[in-house]
C-alpha cells in the first residue's frame, strides 16, 4: 500500500515543488533560486526532503478515548469557603443598608436642603466607596476547571490504529479546503462591499438593509471558519514539527550512533541547538510560507476574476509619443508589473539579510553554549579564578552576536523604507485608474470600491516576497542549519557503508573476551594504534592496560566495545552481549530527570528490591546518599554529587546489573586509595572480570596480566604477567 502511494504521489509533489521553485526564481529575478544550490543551498529541496517523508510516514497513529473531558464553562473552588468568608459579604450589605437609611432620615433631608447638589454628590461618592469596600471584601478563591470523567468501560479505550500518514493527509486536505473556503468568503465580502457602496450612493434603503443582513451572515460564517482554519494550520504545523524532530533525533542518536562522530569532529556546530530550536523554526516558517504561496495563488485567480469583471468594457486611452494607444484590463496588467518590480526591488535590498540571519543563529548558539558550559564547569573555573577570562570570552561572543544584530536591524530598516513606500503607492493606483470612468458615468462608485479591494488582495498575493521577505530570510537560515546537520548525518552513513575493511565484532560467542589478529587504526587511518594484537580473557582473569599518555589505551577500549569510527582495521573481537558487559569511563554518566533507583538500575536492570539496592549502596560506601536524597524514588540534581560519588554510583550499577565483564577506563580516578581498592574488591567478589586502563601501581594486585602499549607508531605492544619485573 505504501509503495503504491509513494509511486503515485512522488511525481505529483515533485512537480509541485518544481513549479513553486520556478515561480520563486522568476518573481525574484533569479535571486531566490530554490531549486539550485546557490545562496540558499537548495532550501526548497531541503524542505521537500523533510515534508515528503511526513506525508508517507508509516509510524503508528493510535486514537484513544480520553480519560475525561474538560468542560470550559464548569468551574469550582480549589479550596472550600469558610464561615467567615461566607458571612462577610452579608455584614457589608447590612452596613450599606444602615448607611442608606441614615442618609434618607429627616436630619439628612435638612442637610440636603441646606447644601443642595453638594450633598447629593457626597452621597454618590460615599456609595461608590462603600461598594468598592464591599467588592474588595468578597472572597476571591482560585477557580479550577472541572473535568467530567468518562465511564470506566469507555475511558482510554482504543478507537483505531493506522499509519501516521493518514493523519497527515487528513490535515492537509482540511487545510486545502480551508484555504478555498476562506478565499471564497473574502470574494463574497468584496462583492457585498461594492453593492453596499452602491446602495449608499443610490440612497436605496431596501437594498442597504438586505446587504447588511447578507454581510452579517457572511461575517458569522467567517467568525467560525477563520479560527477553525487557523487551528487546522497550527495542528498541521505541530504534527510536522513532531515528525521532523523525531526523524532528526533518530538520525542523530540511534541510526548508526552518529552523535558520537559529530561530538568528536564538532562539525556541524551545536547539533543540539539545531534540533531543539531550528527544526521548530524551520517547520513553522516553511509551513507558513507554503500556506502563503497556496493562498496567494488561490487569491490571485479568485480576485483576478473580480478585477477582470470590474474592468469589462473599459478602454484606457494612453497617449505615447504623439499617438494614442488603447488598452483593456490595464489595471490588472499594471498590478502584475508593479508586483514583479516590487519583488525584484525587495530581494535586491534585503538580500544581505539571508547571510546575516544565518550567522546570527550560529553566533547566538555559540553564546548560549558558552553560558551553559560556564555553569557546568563553575567549580574548576572558581578554583582557577578564571571568572574574569570567562567573562571576557563570553562578552566577546555576546558582542559578536550583538554587532551582527545591529547589521540585521540596519538592513531591515532599509527594507522597511522600500516596502512602506511600495504599499503606499499601491493604495492609490486603482482609484487613479478607475476614477475617470466614474466621473464619466461609465461605472458605479461601488465598482471602484470593489476593484480597489480586489486590487489590494491580488497585489498582496503577487507581492508575497515583498511581505514575507524578512521572515523568509530567517526561514532559509533555519533550513540551512537543519539541512547541514542532515547532510552530515547522511554523509556519515554513506562513509560507514563505504568502509571495506573493518574489525569484526561478535557478541555472546566464545570466551569472555577474545581478540584475534587485531590491527587498529585511528578513524582517519593516519595512525596505527595496535598491530596484530591478541588477547583472550576468561572469567576471573583480570587484565590491566598501561602505557604512556597518547599511546592509545582509550582508543583500544573504544574498539573493544564497538564505538562508531573505531572499527577501522582488521581482526576480530568477541565479547559478551550488552547487559552482560559494562564500560565505566572516567566521566561518570548520570541521566537527568532520574531517581536514585533509576540511576542504580541503569541501563538494563529492572524491579530490583529496595533491600538489594541498599546493600549495593553500602558496598560502595554510598549508604549516606539515600538519606540525603530522600528515598529511592526522589528526583535529584545529580550535578551536585562529587566526582568520587558519581564514580562509586556507576560501580553500583555494575554490581546490581550482575555484569560478567567490566571495561574500566580510569573509572576510579576521583577516589582515594581506600575507596578505590574497595570498589575493585566488590566487583571481583561479585564475579566480575575486569579489563582496566590504569596508571596506579596499587591496583595491579587486582589483575593477573598487564598489556603495555608501546606507542611507537607501529602498533607495538607487550603482554606479561603482573609479577614480571619492570611492569
Amino acid at each position: 500500500m505504501l509503495n503504491r502511494v509513494s509511486y503515485l504521489t512522488k511525481p505529483v509533489f515533485w512537480l509541485s515543488w518544481q513549479l513553486i521553485a520556478f515561480a520563486a526564481s522568476v518573481l525574484s529575478f533569479g535571486y531566490v533560486d530554490f531549486y539550485k544550490k546557490r545562496d540558499n543551498h537548495g532550501a526548497a529541496s531541503r524542505i521537500w526532503g523533510f515534508f515528503y517523508p511526513f506525508l508517507l510516514s508509516t509510524d503508528k497513529w493510535t486514537v484513544c478515548l480520553p480519560q475525561g473531558i474538560p468542560v470550559p464553562w464548569a468551574r469550582r473552588f480549589k479550596q472550600p469557603l469558610t464561615p467567615q468568608t461566607v458571612s462577610q459579604p452579608f455584614m457589608w450589605l447590612g452596613g450599606a443598608l444602615m448607611f442608606y437609611l441614615a442618609i434618607n432620615s429627616s436630619f439628612a433631608a435638612g442637610i440636603q436642603d441646606a447644601f443642595g447638589q453638594w450633598f447629593i454628590a457626597a452621597e454618590i461618592i460615599g456609595g461608590i466607596a462603600i461598594f468598592r469596600k464591599f467588592w474588595q471584601s468578597l472572597p476571591k478563591p482560585e477557580w479550577q476547571a472541572v473535568t467530567i470523567p468518562l465511564p470506566r468501560v469507555l475511558a482510554g479505550r482504543q478507537l483505531f490504529s493506522t499509519a501516521e500518514f493518514v493523519k497527515a493527509w487528513i490535515l492537509v486536505g482540511l487545510a486545502g479546503l480551508g484555504i478555498y473556503l476562506v478565499n471564497m468568503l473574502a470574494v463574497q465580502m468584496n462583492g457585498l462591499n461594492g453593492a453596499f457602496m452602491n446602495s449608499i450612493t443610490e440612497k436605496n434603503a431596501a437594498a442597504f438593509t438586505q446587504i447588511l443582513w447578507s454581510f452579517a451572515t457572511v461575517l458569522g460564517i467567517y467568525t467560525i471558519l477563520g479560527p477553525v482554519y487557523a487551528y487546522v494550520k497550527n495542528l498541521l504545523t505541530l504534527e510536522w514539527t513532531m515528525f521532523t524532530t523525531r526523524y532528526m533525533m533518530r538520525l542523530y542518536m540511534t541510526k548508526g550512533r552518529n552523535y558520537y562522530p559529530i561530538s568528536l569532529s564538532r562539525n556541524p556546530d551545536n547539533p543540539n541547538e539545531r534540533i531543539q530550536q531550528d527544526v521548530p523554526a524551520m517547520c513553522s516558517g516553511a509551513m507558513s510560507f507554503m500556506f502563503s504561496i497556496v493562498d496567494s495563488v488561490v487569491t490571485f485567480f479568485l480576485f483576478g476574476h473580480v478585477l477582470w469583471k470590474a474592468e469589462n468594457g473599459l478602454t484606457y486611452n494612453i497617449p505615447l509619443f504623439g499617438q494614442v494607444y488603447q488598452f483593456q484590463h490595464l489595471l490588472l496588467i499594471i498590478l502584475v508589473g508593479y508586483a514583479l518590480l516590487g519583488t525584484n526591488g525587495v530581494v535586491r535590498v534585503g538580500a544581505r539579510l539571508i547571510g546575516l540571519q544565518a550567522r546570527q543563529k550560529q553566533l547566538g548558539a555559540d553564546y548560549r553554549v558558552g553560558m551553559v558550559m560556564f555553569e557546568k564547569y563553575a567549580e574548576p573555573i572558581a578554583a582557577y579564578r578564571g571568572e574574569k577570562r570567562e567573562y571576557e570570552r563570553l562578552w566577546r561572543r555576546f558582542m559578536l552576536s550583538l554587532k551582527n544584530n545591529y547589521a540585521i536591524v540596519r538592513w531591515q530598516r532599509n527594507l522597511g523604507f522600500f516596502t512602506s513606500g511600495y504599499g503606499q503607492v499601491a493604495s492609490l493606483l486603482p482609484y487613479g485608474a478607475l476614477a475617470p470612468f466614474y466621473f464619466a458615468g461609465q461605472i458605479a462608485f461601488g465598482t471602484i470600491s470593489q476593484a480597489a479591494g480586489a486590487f489590494r488582495e491580488i497585489l498582496d498575493s503577487a507581492s508575497i516576497f515583498v511581505s514575507q521577505f524578512s521572515a523568509l530570510t530567517g526561514l532559509m537560515a533555519s533550513v540551512n542549519r537543519v539541512g547541514e546537520l542532515r547532510d552530515e548525518l547522511e554523509r556519515l552513513d554513506t562513509n560507514e557503508a563505504s568502509v571495506t575493511e573493518r574489525i569484526k565484532l561478535e557478541e555472546g560467542k566464545g570466551p569472555l573476551l577474545d581478540i584475534k589478529g587485531l590491527t587498529l587504526f585511528t578513524p582517519d587511518r593516519e595512525k596505527i594504534i595496535v598491530s596484530d594484537f591478541n588477547l583472550t580473557m576468561t572469567a576471573g582473569t583480570n587484565v590491566a592496560i598501561v602505557g604512556e599518555s597518547g599511546s592509545g589505551k582509550t582508543s583500544l577500549l573504544r574498539a573493544i566495545v564497538g564505538l562508531p569510527l573505531w572499527d577501522r582495521g582488521k581482526g576480530s573481537i568477541s565479547l559478551p552481549v550488552i547487559g552482560e558487559r559494562l564500560m565505566l569511563t572516567q566521566l561518570a554518566y548520570l541521566p537527568m530527570d532520574a531517581t536514585l533507583r533509576d540511576q542504580i538500575q541503569y541501563p538494563s536492570a529492572q524491579n530490583v528490591s529496595d533491600d538489594a539496592l541498599r546493600a549495593v549502596l553500602k558496598q560502595v560506601n554510598l549508604e549516606h546518599l539515600l538519606d540525603r536524597i530522600g528515598g529511592f524514588d526522589t528526583l535529584y540534581n545529580w550535578d551536585t554529587l562529587s566526582g568520587g560519588e558519581r564514580q562509586r554510583l556507576v560501580v553500583a550499577r555494575a554490581l546490581i546489573n550482575k555484569v560478567r565483564l567490566v571495561i574500566a577506563d580510569e573509572a576510579t580516578s576521583g577516589l582515594d586509595a581506600k575507596n578505590e581498592e574497595n570498589l575493585y574488591q566488590q566487583m571481583i567478589s561479585h564475579g566480575i572480570t575486569l579489563l582496566s586502563v590504569t596508571h596506579k601501581p596499587t591496583l595491579m594486585k587486582f589483575h593477573q596480566q598487564v598489556v603495555r602499549l608501546l606507542g611507537d607508531g607501529k602498533g607495538g605492544w607487550q603482554l606479561k604477567a603482573v609479577e614480571t619485573p619492570g611492569l
